[in-house]
């Protein structure tokens, strides 16, 4: 039996961070920066900057830094044609590099891959719109159903429902289906419906590139993609947040509202669930086991490699000791990838078994423990040097790239707190010392760097600081200061601890 379930949401205005924890255990942490949003699942229409037939693909202006890559595959032969100013013929799969999409071309397509790096966004133009209990494909007609919707019965109600709807698109029903009344179901297609009819309207009347639809903020994502029975409580810091989150569930799943609190202690929320204490081990490489053991995470540019020893563990059987160490590292593995939303290719070298049956018990437990997991995954046979081999989904940079950013003194060789993140850290300094700053004049001191990005990057961060907290904020820069450092005094020249 799982542990109690618990979502915690800290919302501050540069940064929203939800947590997930198991009993007391850290074992998700997703951060979304308002002002610097994932654009995955957003929907455009880009402009074809030019078609490389021998990547078999295009590059599209959908209005951000970096023109985004469309497979020729993942454009549609039919439906939405009469959307382009050109035709699009393919005729075999074999002729997919023949497609006859132009340069200038306008077309619909949708992320599924954020920008990572020195590389453009990864695009479809298969769109989708995604719903709690089902997902639309206005390019498709085919109907699905999740494969964690094991009960036959079920199924065949789900097929009855969406003959019912007598869709022209494709639908596949998401798992929070299971047992939900047609009535929501049926509301939900609806709304989608007209959501679809929309976005064809703004294709029609907006000039390339434009963002036609853009994906709900992380805290409405949450209970759309997330929630469901294992989940006992969801903590929010926010007011306004919450209350949107509550007009969602009594839209479309009222039986969880309840499970929705409004947390408003006056210690902060990630310190009242533990979670800020179990933060600094995220990014260790070396991690401890229970048994004494230690597995250590090394990322780099083409895969993840993850190394499994029995470092301090005594047992006077080779084979137990062996047996016993890859079993923890077997789960705690899994839950740093979920963590650390490792993607890719990964690697684990476990202890050598020379029992094919131990190994066997082991891998399998690696595949229990990451069944939760909602990234699509798969393993591969071990191989000839005895390590396991699995490919997880990458839809974005990883939780290490999407708060760190090279740094400027080593020229990106080690990481350092990303500029977004540290005006977390100064507004969570303000709010620590809110009783005592309230209407006084406050002076924050940092390098160079982070005074240009705050100054001219985050001029309405800095006004929503002075609004929210009711002081008056004056921002100097210290040359001699280390990169990315900051300081912060009250009127009586006290620095802020």
């Amino acid at each position: 039996m799982r542990k109690k379930i618990t979502v915690v949401i800290n919302y501050l205005i540069a940064e929203i961070r939800m947590a997930v924890i198991e009993g007391s255990k850290l074992v998700e942490y997703k951060i979304e920066h308002p002002y610097n949003k994932s654009i995955v699942g957003n929907i455009y229409k880009g402009k074809v900057k030019n078609v490389i037939h021998g990547l078999k693909g295009a590059f599209v202006d959908i209005g951000e830094r970096k023109n985004a890559f469309l497979p020729l595959s993942d454009i549609p032969e039919t439906d939405f044609l009469t959307l382009l100013e050109h035709s699009i013929d393919i005729r075999e799969e074999e002729e997919e590099s023949k497609v006859k999409i132009k340069p200038e071309q306008d077309i619909i397509c949708q992320v599924v891959k954020d920008p990572i790096g020195e590389k453009g966004a990864r695009l479809t133009s298969h769109v989708s719109l995604a719903g709690r209990y089902i997902v639309l494909m206005p390019m498709a007609k085919n109907l699905g159903i999740s494969k964690r919707i094991k009960n036959d019965d079920e199924k065949k109600r789900l097929i009855k429902i969406a003959k019912e709807m007598n869709s022209e698109f494709g639908i596949i029903f998401r798992t929070a289906a299971h047992g939900t009344a047609k009535k929501y179901i049926i509301e939900e297609f609806t709304k989608l419906k007209e959501l679809w009819e929309r976005v064809k309207e703004d294709y029609k009347r907006l000039a390339s590139p434009a963002l036609l639809y853009q994906e709900p903020p992380i805290y409405i994502r949450i209970l759309r993609d997330f929630l469901n029975s294992d989940i006992k409580e969801i903590y929010i810091d926010n007011k306004e947040a919450y209350q949107e989150m509550w007009n969602y569930l009594t839209k479309v799943c009222p039986k969880y509202r309840n499970r929705l609190k409004f947390y408003e202690e006056s210690t902060p929320i990630f310190e009242k669930f533990g979670i800020n204490e179990q933060l600094p081990h995220l990014f260790q490489r070396k991690l401890p086991l229970p048994g004494g053991g230690f597995i250590t995470i090394d990322e780099t540019e083409a895969l993840i490699s993850i190394d499994v020893n029995t470092g301090s563990a005594i047992d006077e059987s080779p084979t137990k000791l062996a047996v016993d160490t890859n079993k923890e590292a077997a789960i705690e593995i899994a839950r740093q990838i979920r963590l650390r939303d490792l993607s890719g290719i990964i690697i684990i070298d476990f202890i050598d078994i020379p029992n094919k049956q131990y190994m066997n018990d082991v891998v399998a437990l690696l595949k229990k423990s990451l069944s939760w997991d909602k990234a699509q995954h798969d393993f591969f046979t071990r191989s000839p040097f005895g390590l396991v081999e699995l490919t997880r989904e990458r839809r974005g940079p990883g939780l290490l790239a999407s708060i760190s950013e090279a740094c400027p003194v080593c020229k990106g060789f080690g990481k350092v707190v990303s500029r977004e993140t540290k005006l977390g850290e100064i507004e969570r300094k303000l709010q620590y010392n809110i009783e005592s700053i309230e209407g006084k004049n406050i002076k924050l001191i940092c390098d160079s760097s982070l005074y240009d990005f705050i100054v001219h990057y985050r001029k309405a961060w800095l006004d929503d600081i002075v609004k929210k907290y009711k002081i008056s904020l004056e921002v100097k820069v210290d040359v001699n200061m280390y990169p990315y450092n900051f300081k912060i005094f009250n009127e009586d020249g006290e620095e802020l601890s």
